[in-house]
């Protein structure tokens, strides 16, 4: 082969289904040829097989970062997408990680606080970056959407210590509006086209 042409290792029998690195194991394919036989292997495969087959060729196309990918047309990525997609629904479920993975999962998440509230300093970061953001309203469809599942239920009452943060997050703000929309923020850093007061009917 050329050595000008570039070209990418494919696993004969995917690692994902027991191949390995040998090099009986290995062959050298150009990119187009590489993905061509991915693709090739979602056909041959079924169930979870099928799955990381369909996800290995997305990921080939759409989230390599270390190699010349080839570049595909819309038609190409549209059935791409439908295979991983299809996939992936079909096996739901059926798919279990295997003992490696879920040691490499759990290397990966040691030392991140998962499921767990972010510390203080963060959360003031994060409100202090927030501060005077002007959000757009809901689109119809959503806003009707919220109403009709919150329809005859009953809110729950707020614990005290809740009503407090609620309350002392208020402190010093005031309610400005363009007219359009009303936001809550400190004075001096009101949005451009926002006057002070609470927009009683909106346009």
């Amino acid at each position: 082969m050329d050595a000008s042409i570039y070209v990418e290792k494919h696993h004969i029998v995917p690692k994902s289904l027991g191949g390995t690195n040998d090099p009986d194991n290995l062959v050298v394919l150009t990119a187009r040829e590489h993905l061509i036989c991915h693709r090739l292997l979602v056909k041959m495969t079924e169930s979870t097989a099928k799955s990381k087959m369909a996800f290995a060729a997305w990921r080939m196309v759409f989230m390599g970062n270390k190699h010349k990918r080839h570049i595909v047309t819309s038609r190409t990525y549209e059935v791409i997408k439908f295979e991983m997609a299809e996939a992936r629904r079909n096996s739901k479920g059926s798919y279990k990680h295997s003992l490696e993975s879920k040691e490499k999962i759990s290397k990966g998440n040691k030392g991140k606080r998962l499921g767990k509230s972010l510390p203080t300093e963060w959360r003031e970061k994060i409100g202090e970056s927030r501060k005077g953001e002007v959000r757009g309203p809901l689109p119809k469809s959503t806003t009707q959407k919220i109403s009709e599942t919150l329809t005859g239920k009953k809110r729950e009452e707020f614990p005290e210590s809740h009503k407090s943060n609620i309350s002392a997050g208020r402190i010093g703000k005031r309610q400005y509006n363009n007219g359009i929309n009303s936001i809550l923020c400190f004075p001096g850093i009101e949005p451009e086209g926002y006057v002070l007061g609470r927009l009683t009917q909106k346009a």
